[in-house]
């Protein structure tokens, strides 16, 4: 998902979305992956939250995270599509609970390393499948 993710950006010409030549390099990748675990960690303290990239504290907050994440807000909106029909007058309304589910499985063999990290789930600690599940009372 986030190599889809950095591929658009990459490739992106929207000029709300479009990369810099320096924003690809391997420093813009660095605060790339900064946003993303902003967004998911929501980190209180600029200096930890800098020190585990390897940046300085100004680098960890205001500006040059936000600058990543406004991209990644913009991205969003091309790859989220709403369908104006959902929105017309005699179309049914649906109520829906969305909620993320792991599940337990067999690791899969992996043909160099004696671990396959990719699937694994920080719930169990171990291989997972991890499932979206909608549910419509109606």
């Amino acid at each position: 998902m986030l190599t889809e993710q950095w591929n658009a950006l990459c490739l992106s010409s929207d000029p709300d979305i479009k990369l810099t030549v320096n924003e690809m390099s391997a420093r813009g990748f660095r605060g790339f992956m900064m946003a993303h675990f902003f967004l998911w960690q929501n980190p209180k303290n600029a200096f930890t939250f800098g020190s585990r990239f390897g940046v300085c504290e100004r680098l960890a907050r205001g500006h040059p995270i936000w600058k990543w994440i406004t991209k990644l807000a913009a991205l969003a909106k091309q790859v989220i599509i709403w369908s104006n029909d959902l929105d017309a007058v005699n179309t049914a309304k649906r109520i829906l609970s969305v909620d993320g589910v792991d599940f337990r499985t067999w690791e899969q063999k992996h043909e160099r390393y004696n671990m396959d990290t990719k699937d694994c789930s920080k719930k169990f600690n171990h291989a997972a499948a991890k499932y979206e599940i909608a549910l419509h009372d109606g």
